[in-house]
């Protein structure tokens, strides 16, 4: 009875929300779950500062619609001497004036933006190719090769490491289903580790420290870029006040500016205070340069392009399947449109409404799609929350024979198999919840447990009764004296 019951019990711990049951498989997923959520909280962080999902991306649509085009990005062409005109120049300080304007609540991509996109590729519709689930020693070879890699990803770490506790539970749940079968009590069972096993335990380990020394090479990258950017900063300052050739000084500022764009990631929470400060310098050298119109209506249709291809991608987008992917995809958009320079005065409102429509539309059935899960999450609840009560409500007591046990014992597997169809629940309670389904399940196969050992003696007693009978039946069976054999068989 011990066999069947480790096998439901084991049924239960392969259910959708396992917990880990080896001390070092926990104490890595710990780890595992920090770095997560400060990662996560990074993120977060990050997107409230620039353009969020949902009430906050709408609301940032709204306002930039307001908002002058900045004057940053230049035209890619000429760059000859021509004398502009008053009117170009004033037109030149209102866009700088507004693009500070509109710039207030900007900030650049956040190493956490990056990792995420890196993390999240595009979604490629392919033919799903049927997977071989690896032995463990192939699971450990991954980790070797893992470990011999000068850098490797936080999702190609996780993805093997899920591999390799996965193992460890099947192993676990085995060694323990074997010691219960041998009669072991199941206080006294202890994993026996094998070499693979520790092997395992110490490349996770190796690989936990390189992602640490990775971090800290990254940070260290980070402040490098930081005060790169700040001198920068500096030498547009310089080019604004200098009075050397136009031409030359022109081409070192677009120079300046393609070498900011390539520097990507600065430490956290500098990011809008450097942004603001190079903005105002690139500004400060706008008011002062005079542009001549040639070059500044060149620009102004080139970036007017680009921003129609914008829309046209945006407005496809709409259209797509996966609405999850479509809001992404527009994230992405959202970025490209910031650095793109401005657009004819006549264009600006035009333009910018078209793909302000697009991205509405993208976010309303991205909030929907968020609105239909949380619904469901929230229904997946309340049917879990009913199974655990009827699994809490069965009455131990009543039950008093194998028959009305192995009976409520086939009502529990059920549950079970309802529980596993059902799919999560809130994040904030999912584990709350699946806690308290396992503490049930539990307590009922322990009972069933406890009730077959009481009556051990006495099956085994009537085992020996039957068989005895049976002796008996077959040494009367060749007989010829129906008279005395029929009445005592």
């Amino acid at each position: 009875m011990n066999a069947n019951d480790n096998f439901e019990k084991k049924d239960l711990i392969n259910s959708n929300e396992t917990p880990t049951s080896d001390a070092t498989e926990t104490n890595a997923l710990e780890q595992n779950k920090e770095a997560n959520e400060e990662s996560k909280k990074e993120q977060e962080a990050t997107l409230e500062s620039k353009e969020t999902p949902n009430i906050e991306k709408s609301a940032e649509v709204e306002t930039e619609t307001k908002q002058e085009e900045k004057p940053v990005d230049e035209a890619k062409s000429s760059t000859t001497e021509a004398e502009p005109t008053e009117d170009t120049v004033e037109e030149l300080k209102d866009e700088a004036t507004t693009s500070t304007e509109a710039k207030e609540g900007e900030t650049e991509k956040t190493p956490a933006d990056d990792s995420e996109k890196a993390d999240k590729p595009k979604a490629i519709k392919k033919k799903a190719k049927p997977s071989v689930p690896l032995t463990f020693e192939e699971i450990v070879t991954k980790l070797r090769e893992l470990a011999g890699k000068d850098k490797f990803s936080r999702k190609e770490l996780e993805k093997v490491q899920g591999l390799y506790f996965s193992e460890i539970r099947k192993e676990t749940e085995a060694q323990k289903e074997h010691f219960l079968a041998e009669g072991g009590a199941e206080k006294d069972f202890e994993i026996k580790e094998s070499k693979l096993h520790t092997e395992g335990k110490n490349l996770l380990q190796t690989l936990a420290d390189k992602r640490k020394k990775f971090a800290a090479e990254e940070e260290k990258q980070k402040e490098t870029n930081y005060q790169r950017k700040l001198a920068i900063i500096e030498e547009v300052k310089a080019l604004t006040e200098s009075t050397e050739d136009f031409n030359k000084k022109f081409q070192d500022v677009k120079n300046l500016q393609q070498e900011w764009r390539s520097i990507k990631l600065v430490p956290h929470g500098k990011e809008h205070a450097l942004w603001r400060s190079y903005q105002e310098q690139v500004e400060k050298f706008y008011d002062i340069v005079h542009i001549h119109n040639e070059y500044r209506d060149y620009d102004f249709k080139k970036n007017l392009e680009s921003k129609i291809g914008l829309c046209e991608a945006a407005e496809k987008l709409i259209e797509e399947d996966d609405v999850v992917s479509a809001f992404h995809q527009l994230q992405k958009l959202h970025n490209d449109w910031r650095e793109i320079g401005p657009v004819a005065r006549k264009d600006r409102e035009l333009i910018w409404q078209r793909f302000k429509e697009a991205s509405a539309e993208i976010n309303r059935r991205y909030q929907a799609r968020i609105e239909t899960l949380k619904a469901q999450e929230s229904a997946n609840y309340e049917k879990k929350v009913a199974i655990c009560e009827t699994i809490e409500a069965i009455d131990l007591e009543l039950l008093k024979s194998p028959r009305e046990w192995e009976a409520k014992t086939r009502e529990v597997l059920k549950l079970q198999k309802d529980w596993r169809e059902i799919g999560y629940a809130p994040r904030k309670v999912n584990a709350k919840v699946f806690r308290r389904y396992r503490a049930a399940c539990d307590l009922f196969f322990n009972g069933k447990n406890d009730f077959y050992q009481s009556i051990r003696g006495e099956l085994e007693e009537n085992l020996q009764k039957k068989t005895e009978l049976c002796e008996r039946a077959e040494a009367m069976k060749d007989s010829e004296d129906w008279r005395e054999t029929t009445p005592k068989m």
